[in-house]
């Protein structure tokens, strides 16, 4: 069987969802030395949540997204999904908990970028393509 070609759009993209999940969650696990400071409990204070609920959406979140990236790098068109629907609701809910701040611009913008190269031509062939049919001989 023949395999297929991932496009280095695919790839790139894959690789940069992996590793800002991977920030994603060790910035999570390590939220409780953020707490060891005064200006760091004060930060935490003025979310209103818990440092518990700020601490399991951040690995969820980062686990949903390394998750993505390893299926969109080895081709899942359900990777490719669950990010693509993911990642915004995500950014709706933290900005409902925690409040939109001048950072969220950057994730709207990556966000907007991967959106755009996820759906090109080459990455929507690339994950709905079907196995190749082989021709029958004799027919």
């Amino acid at each position: 069987m023949e395999e297929r070609k991932r496009p280095a759009v695919v790839t790139i993209v894959a690789w940069v969802i992996i590793l800002l999940s991977c920030l994603s969650l060790l910035s999570s696990l390590l939220t409780p030395l953020a707490l060891m400071s005064p200006e760091g409990r004060q930060k935490f204070e003025e979310t209103g949540q818990s440092v518990a609920s700020i601490l399991i959406w951040g690995i969820v979140a980062g686990a949903v997204g390394l998750v993505c990236g390893i299926a969109i790098f080895n081709g899942a068109n359900w990777g490719r999904v669950l990010y693509l629907v993911f990642t915004p609701v995500s950014m709706v809910l933290q900005w409902v908990l925690y409040g939109f701040k001048p950072m969220s611009f950057v994730g709207i913008g990556i966000y907007a970028v991967i959106l755009i190269l996820l759906t090109t031509s080459a990455a929507s062939q690339f994950f709905g393509r079907q196995p190749e049919q082989v021709p029958e001989s004799g027919k």
